[in-house]
């Protein structure tokens, strides 16, 4: 069975929606700039600069990230923390 893209994002979409509703989760609709960041061939970046007066330790902002960003529903990466 040959599937296109399309065919596999809306599997994935459909795979999704079960997992939110196994989980308990509202599905809220999405912003038309949350869609648009999603689109396929959409290449945006967020980069965000963060000023301290004190020093920090990358990785405990990065194990920070892991248990709390990482985990909310509408947060997508592809690259690896």
């Amino acid at each position: 069975m040959d599937l296109g893209r399309r065919e596999i994002e809306e599997i994935d979409e459909e795979l999704g929606r079960k997992d939110r509703a196994e989980e308990g989760q509202d599905e809220v609709g999405l912003s038309p700039g949350s869609q648009l960041f999603l689109e396929p061939g959409t290449n945006c970046c967020i980069i965000a600069v963060i000023g301290c007066k004190t020093n920090i330790d990358p990785a405990i902002v990065k194990e920070g990230l892991k248990q709390t960003l990482v985990h909310h529903p509408r947060f997508s990466s592809k690259l690896q923390i």
